[in-house]
């Protein structure tokens, strides 16, 4: 008897119904799913590529007084690489080492990949150009895409970095104005629905949340011109003398706008490897120090307001030092004697000490409390100082006779200017402003007209050739102003043979329109720490430059040739002494 063929047994039959009710299975699965669950497998697509995204805003401009662009916010992208992903395909490890743009080497990228191995967010590269993040993006590898950001950047470089300062890595004020105006500046993002790929790249935006407001643009007073000029005068002559810095501000006397605050060693603001260090500050507004001789004319000031004195008044200075409170105090020769103007002519420390402790010490207090002195001059930059002024009530008669020729005082290069600013004005004190004013300034009365007046006579002394700042000429234009070499105390505490040389000017002398400071900090060789001979000359090369882009008019009809050669015998003579 033949078999029965083998689809006839019941061991075929009930594998075929099981198949069978697989298939049916399976179809209905998929009619229920395709007309059943429609709308919950559309919106289970759409949760997973439609996505909250937040818009970035761009940073406000920062604008010299001129209308040059100072910081400027652009788009930059960062690489982000998710390792859960990207290490499921090893083929793809080298193409993303090739990108030369990236810089990221195999053997970087394996401990990138093996020390996140659980992270799902990696920044591979930050504020990379948009033309890098192209390259990358292309190769349309899984678990790497870029994320839009914002950057400033820096046109001008170096001559301007510690003033505007910088952002980080946020786009966020780090240092200098941005920090200080980072609320005006900040702009507040966006918000969107985007749709999204696979790979987590935006194809389109879906819908706008909240659209991104773009911080305010900002203007200052600076001039970015003269803040360069000054820069590059600053750097030569600090180079030359192998100085360790220097400073320099350059202040409006109509209205105290700042139109230069430079600061050198500088640095690279595009560089974040360079944003380190002491070149990150600005000197002019964060260092304080005693302003030596450059202070006599608030002790000068105060003389003359006690009717005691007038800029004719004799004073014997002779035999070149005296004893105050058991110390000596001296001058650099023995000038005999002398009139309260041809004390600052010379420069008498003896003299600025008689003159103080012959008035009533809280007159001159006053004076420098006034000035501002012990409060940051101004609010607009961060960290600046206010320097030091101690109570006149604890001072013995040698450290207040001291402080008359600008010692056991400090204050910064800012505020020095702003005095002098003051006595260019006609005793009207401005507070500084590192933004381009709108309106007129607040005024108020630091010293009377006629004082101020007679000031201005006494400082224009200084730069004759019988005065100490003859190398503050310019050709053209008369000026004014005051020398100052004051001592640096040491590691211990101690004052050493080192110095600050200082220059503080007024141009033109009639009817003044800029004040300059320049102070420069240890210079080598023994004439240069003179403020005369390291401080006068780059007031000189700021204050011709200054002339000409105020359009201020020369007040005399011709250079004086023969003047200006003698100026020149007179450098050599020092240089070869």
């Amino acid at each position: 008897m033949k078999s029965l063929p083998s689809f006839s047994r019941p061991r075929y039959w009930v594998l075929a119904l099981l198949l069978l009710i697989i298939f049916l299975s399976v179809i209905a699965r998929l009619i229920y799913l395709t007309y059943g669950n429609r709308d919950f497998l559309i919106n289970h697509a759409i949760s997973q590529s439609i996505h909250k995204h937040i818009l970035p805003a761009d940073r406000g401009i920062i604008y010299d007084r001129n209308g040059i662009a100072l910081a400027i916010s652009t788009p930059v992208d960062n690489i982000v690489l998710d390792p859960k992903v990207f290490v499921q395909d090893p083929s793809k490890f080298e193409l993303l080492t090739q990108v030369p743009c990236l810089n990221l080497s195999m053997t970087n990228l394996l401990t990138i990949l093996k020390n996140n191995s659980n992270s799902v967010f990696y920044y591979i590269a930050k504020q990379v150009p948009p033309n890098c993040a192209d390259q990358i993006t292309d190769l349309r590898l899984a678990g790497v895409y870029a994320e839009l950001q914002q950057k400033s950047f820096y046109p001008i470089g170096p001559a301007l970095a510690q003033l505007v300062g910088f952002t980080n890595d946020a786009n966020q004020g780090a240092s200098g104005l941005e920090l200080s105006l980072n609320s005006q500046l900040q702009g507040t993002s966006g918000l969107a629905w985007v749709e999204e790929d696979g790979m987590g790249r935006i194809l389109k935006i879906k819908q706008i949340i909240r659209p991104p407001v773009h911080g305010q643009d900002v203007t200052l007073s600076i001039d970015s011109r003269l803040q360069t000029i000054a820069y590059e005068a600053l750097k030569e002559k600090i180079t030359e003398t192998q100085a360790d810095s220097g400073s320099l501000v350059a202040i409006d006397v109509k209205t105290g706008e700042v139109l230069a605050a430079v600061a050198y060693p500088s640095f690279n603001p595009n560089d974040p490897n360079d944003r380190v260090g002491s070149k990150v500050k600005n000197l002019v507004f964060t260092d304080a120090f005693e302003p030596g001789s450059t202070m006599k004319v608030l002790t000068l000031a105060a003389g003359l307001e006690s009717g005691l004195f007038t800029p004719d008044t004799p004073i014997n200075t002779s035999p070149g030092r005296i004893m105050v409170g058991g110390h000596q105090i001296h001058d650099d020769s023995d000038y005999g004697q002398l009139t309260m103007t041809s004390v600052l002519t010379k420069s008498s420390n003896i003299g600025a000490s008689k003159i103080a402790l012959a008035i009533p010490h809280q007159l001159l207090f006053d004076q420098i409390e006034k000035a501002g002195f012990g409060i940051p001059p101004t609010t607009q930059f961060p960290g600046a100082t206010g320097g030091i002024l101690h109570s006149v009530d604890h001072m013995g008669d040698f450290e207040y006779a001291t402080m008359s020729f600008g010692y056991a005082i400090s204050a910064s290069l800012l505020q020095m200017a702003k005095v002098y600013a003051a006595i260019a004005n006609g005793g009207i004190i401005h507070t500084p402003s590192l933004l381009k004013l709108t309106q007129p300034p607040v005024d108020s009365r630091l010293m009377p007209a006629a004082v101020a007046a007679q000031l201005m006579v006494m400082l224009h002394t200084v730069v004759s050739f019988q005065g100490t700042g003859l190398l503050a000429n310019i050709p053209g234009y008369q000026v004014a102003g005051k020398t100052g070499t004051a001592h640096l105390i040491g590691d211990k505490g101690l004052y050493v043979n080192h110095y600050n040389a200082i220059f503080i000017g007024i141009a033109p002398y009639q009817n003044p329109r800029v004040v300059i400071a320049v102070r420069i900090q240890n210079p080598k060789g023994h004439f240069n720490s003179f403020g005369g001979v390291s401080g006068a000359p780059i007031f000189a090369k700021t204050a011709s430059a200054a002339m000409a882009l105020l359009n201020v008019p020369p007040t005399e009809p011709q250079v004086d040739i023969d003047f200006f050669k003698k100026e020149h015998t007179f450098l050599q003579q020092i240089i070869n002494a």
